[in-house]
């Protein structure tokens, strides 16, 4: 017996012995544990004794040690390579036998930026993964939980990492306007699992609103899995629509978004400044709360950006990719002077109908039931889709990681070092800001957020038999090497200057890609392959996104059309300016308001060590590699 088995059964039963909790006669053990746990955060006496050994057999983060990071977006978030502790398995020596996936939500950050992502939302959609019809669709969710200062959502690995890795390693010889492809074969195949997949999404009442190829997993077979759905939105009942409530900030990353999300994006931020000269943007109801309910978009945004990543994958590029996020942005929404398709024997020209009945006005585009009948998918077997082999099988996974200092993780994700006050300071930004008036305001809708009532809790308890030694391994792949087991492995270590150290996906899986002879690699900006890319983070390009969005709604509603060049130069310098403008308005709501008036802060030494290293770090590799051959 696990010693989970153990810990699960203490919870249950020390449940029965609190007082009532406030909550639903209906709700679960589950949501009863998650508020009665909240609310002993929240009070500072001391807890009864039944409540003291709830919080002794809870979920904690030392539950689920680090192996690598797999990703992260400074101090907001992180998305971690775990194991099971031997607090859960109950015997040290086989709690290598699985791994998991472990992502990391910085609760006050992920409070402010709501409209943008919902951890609410993913959550309720991995938890539809249990079911029998998801049928692997998307990852297994093991386990959710609140920490003192985050939030984790733990779910099964996907040994065959993701599709954008392998793109980036089949791109890895290659010179700047040589993109490769991948076979047409494999994405064919995959391309049947993702409209499978979000076939399945939409007929749950769910829109993705985010896909791209960092998104789509393979598992060690090398079927494809649907991940991430913190930007997903409820589909309205008995139609396909997306209501303005879920539609409040710009969702999606820049490549990706359908060109009507844009368009959204501009109208919404023109209601929110009238709404803010009139006075009543953060100080009560707001005017265009009626039309919550209406259409802001539909579903087929997910069409757009499923056409938009079987563009990618085929040719290696995307369609309306530019350095600058502002030339992006027009190219999105001009897109009918901006598509073009490269000339090349390597895709067919029934893969080319595909992507062009995909990357069109909206209501032009085909549901994924008519996707389906295109002649590119004649062969395929929609009905044995996940018990076929697929064409293509991901290595093996390497037997072990090198132990190195990345195998450590902070306690929690620092919020002290969250500029809140400049992030949200550039007008573009300015719809984010919360609307109650006063700290106490904005404190109770935080505490009310995170109960999460309407979505029963934020709790998710392991199954008993999770962790049992005999139970069947569900997460397929060889097992890297843990780190020691260690409370000091949980200090923070700013930089990481070796290839090695944090393995994520580790490319050595996907020697065999390599093609052609080793040449000298010319890149338009530093990367790990000849592809086109920007030099500025996943956050900075969303807030680029937004500060443009917010230009031309600003300059479409003083009737004054903006041209593409003036609308670019306007966004540059809301970027440049974004961190010290904002006006007294802003500066005034920020010190006097929300989150107890958070002071600004310099930007941390660490996050520029880190920044420095992702800038440079070929450049470091190489020196190193010089000074050992010297």
């Amino acid at each position: 017996m696990s010693d989970w088995r153990k810990r699960r059964h203490e919870l249950l039963e020390r449940l029965k012995d609190l007082p009532a909790v406030s909550s639903p006669s209906t709700a679960s053990p589950e949501e009863q544990l998650h508020l009665a746990l909240l609310a002993a955060e929240q009070d500072k006496r001391e807890p009864p004794t039944p409540l003291k050994r709830i919080r002794g057999a809870a979920l904690t983060l030392d539950d689920f040690p680090p192996l690598s990071t797999l990703s992260s977006s400074g101090s907001f978030s992180r998305v971690e390579l775990v194991r099971p502790s031997s607090a859960l398995t109950g015997d040290e020596g086989s709690r290598m036998d699985r791994l998991y996936v472990m992502k990391t939500l910085d609760r006050r950050w992920a409070f402010r930026m709501k409209a943008q992502q919902s951890p609410q939302h993913e959550l309720a959609i991995l938890r539809l993964g249990r079911s029998k019809d998801a049928s692997s669709r998307i990852p297994r969710l093991i386990a959710s939980f609140l920490s003192p200062t985050s939030f984790h959502i733990v779910i099964s690995h996907a040994s065959g990492g993701d599709l954008w890795t392998l793109l980036e390693k089949v791109n890895e010889d290659l010179v700047v306007g040589e993109e490769r492809g991948l076979s047409e074969d494999w994405v064919r195949g995959w391309m049947a699992q993702l409209l499978d997949a979000v076939g399945w999404l939409h007929g749950k009442g769910w829109a993705h609103r985010d896909i791209k190829p960092q998104n789509l997993l393979l598992d060690a077979s090398g079927h494809l899995q649907l991940t991430d759905f913190g930007s997903a939105a409820p589909l309205s009942p008995n139609a396909s629509s997306i209501a303005r409530k879920s539609c409040r900030a710009l969702v999606g990353t820049p490549d990706y978004i359908a060109p009507e999300v844009l368009r959204h994006a501009e109208k919404v931020f023109q209601e929110a400044e009238e709404e803010e000269e009139d006075g009543a943007f953060g100080a009560g109801p707001s005017k265009v709360a009626g039309k919550d309910e209406e259409r802001a978009y539909g579903a087929e945004v997910d069409v757009w950006s499923s056409g938009v990543v079987l563009y990618e994958l085929l040719y290696g590029k995307v369609p309306f990719f530019a350095e600058e996020i502002s030339d992006t942005y027009e190219h999105i929404v001009q897109w009918q002077s901006h598509l073009t398709f490269p000339t090349t024997d390597s895709v067919s020209s029934a893969a080319g109908e595909a992507m062009r009945c995909m990357l069109v006005d909206p209501s032009s585009r085909p549901s994924f039931a008519k996707l389906k009948s295109l002649s590119w998918f004649a062969k395929v077997d929609w009905g044995k889709l996940r018990e076929t082999t697929p064409v293509y099988v991901p290595p093996p996974a390497p037997s072990g990681l090198p132990s190195s200092p990345s195998f450590v993780r902070s306690q929690a994700i620092s919020a002290s070092s969250i500029d809140f006050s400049s992030f949200f300071s550039s007008p573009g930004l300015s719809i984010l800001r919360p609307s109650p008036s006063t700290a106490d305001g904005a404190r109770q809708q935080e505490r009310e957020y995170w109960e999460a009532r309407e979505w029963g809790g934020l709790l998710t308890l392991p199954d008993a038999s999770e962790f049992d030694a005999t139970a069947p391994n569900r997460t397929t792949g060889n097992a890297p090497v843990a780190a020691p087991e260690h409370a000091s492995s949980r200090q923070f270590q700013p930089r990481s200057t070796s290839p090695f150290e944090t393995p994520a996906r580790p490319l050595s899986r996907l020697q065999h890609l390599q093609r052609g002879t080793t040449r000298s690699v010319t890149h338009g900006t530093p990367g790990s392959s000849g592809r086109l890319r920007r030099m500025i983070s996943d956050i900075d390009a969303w807030r680029e996104m937004q500060e443009h969005a917010w230009s031309v709604g600003m300059s479409a509603r003083k009737g004054q059309p903006q041209s593409q060049e003036a609308a670019a130069v306007q966004a540059k310098q809301l970027t440049a300016n974004g961190r010290t403008a904002g006006g007294a308005r802003s500066d005034f709501k920020e010190n006097e308001g929300v989150l107890g008036g958070l002071e600004k802060r310099q930007k941390d030494v660490v996050q520029q060590l880190e920044d420095i290293d992702r800038k440079y770090g070929r450049l470091f590799a190489l020196a190193e590699q010089v000074g050992k051959k010297l």
